[in-house]
């Protein structure tokens, strides 16, 4: 499979990757809400150490942890990873999509980020505003591995494009290889680990019982 489905990471002006400021967003809608820190963490089941860090930018969130912070604060992921402000966030203040551009998501306009200690870098492939699903291109750097992932009822599924990715569910562990594939219960214990020397590239899928409001 080319390598050219898979962008390399954005920089700015300076040459340092260019990610969407996670803190500084998630710090408008807590304070458009009037929460606190502590209510924050409260509502969402995370620590108010952890909140302050991502907030100053000194820590990289999981997508388990991004995923209880935009229930808390009943906002899209979406809005985490593209920079959104609370008003942008309300429907009643979007524009209508153009044709069926609602249903695209196009390769410029990818969300881009890094998740977790590894970090893993992800790339969004979900358009805005949709629910239910989201999609994603996953690439692991070496000996790299995420077990602080979203545990809900639904479905994961995915695909290895590039390397070797180990897979855990409920303690079993499979070796995948460029053009296998896989699916699951999204309410199981699992992992995902690259344990090579190379980078592991995965289109990742997930389905959701509950709005994913991407």
């Amino acid at each position: 499979m080319p390598n050219t489905t898979v962008a390399t990471e954005p920089k700015d002006s300076r040459g340092n990757p260019a990610r969407p400021n996670v803190g500084a967003t998630l710090q408008a809608f807590r304070k458009a809400q009037g929460l606190s820190v502590n209510g924050l963490a409260l509502k969402a089941g995370v620590s108010a150490g952890m909140i302050s860090q991502i907030e100053r930018d000194r820590a990289n969130p999981s997508l388990k942890i991004l995923d209880k912070l935009r229930i808390a604060l009943d906002v899209p992921l979406s809005a985490f990873l593209e920079g959104a402000s609370p008003a942008q966030s309300k429907p009643a203040s979007r524009a209508p999509a153009p044709r069926d551009e609602h249903a695209i998501r196009r390769l410029a306009d990818r969300p881009k980020f890094n998740v977790g200690a590894a970090p893993l870098y992800k790339e969004l492939l979900s358009p805005s505003g949709s629910e239910g699903m989201q999609f994603m291109i996953i690439r692991m750097p070496p000996h790299a591995s995420n077990e602080e992932v979203v545990v809900a009822p639904g479905q994961k599924g995915g695909l290895v494009m590039e390397g070797e990715l180990s897979l855990s569910i409920e303690g079993r562990k499979s070796v995948l290889y460029p053009g296998d594939s896989f699916q699951f219960e999204g309410n199981c214990a699992h992992g995902i680990y690259n344990e090579t020397d190379h980078d592991t590239v995965v289109l990742w899928i997930m389905t959701s019982f509950r709005p994913i409001h991407m």
